[in-house]
């Protein structure tokens, strides 16, 4: 009788321990991993989305690709700049300002619209030889 209780607490105490620690191992098959991409591979992405979704030829995606990429390089440089609120605003506001203005003088207004982002407070729309700021 000694021998049979030790033994249904050594398969009980077994069955307690095993059990959770192999569930906890197992690899969550809904979990996707992402693939990393290389720098060549995002900028690749990135020209083959706004040659698609633009629908514009090769020339005009780099174009836009380059003026995409030099915004984010000034931005990615205001980064490291210790300065006070205001001068950053402004700096900001500065870039978007010229990367909208060199869109403006690319692309269409229905363009500009997927392209340039709303919460930017304004949009830039090429009427002819000129073009104008309009409030969305």
């Amino acid at each position: 009788m000694k021998l049979l209780s030790i033994l249904i607490t050594i398969i009980a105490g077994f069955l307690f321990t095993v059990n959770p620690a192999g569930a906890q191992q197992r690899s969550d098959s809904a979990q996707v991993k992402q693939p990393v991409l290389s720098a060549q591979q995002q900028r690749r992405q990135q020209f083959d989305y706004y040659k698609r979704s633009l629908n514009v030829d090769s020339a005009k995606a780099e174009q836009v690709s380059r003026i995409q990429d030099d915004y984010k390089t000034a931005m990615k440089a205001l980064e490291g700049q210790n300065q006070d609120p205001e001068t950053r605003r402004a700096r900001i506001k500065a870039l978007m300002d010229d990367k909208n203005r060199r869109l403006s003088a690319l692309l269409t207004a229905e363009q500009q619209r997927r392209i340039i982002p709303p919460t930017e407070g304004h949009i830039y729309r090429s009427t002819g030889p000129d073009s104008t700021r309009v409030n969305p």
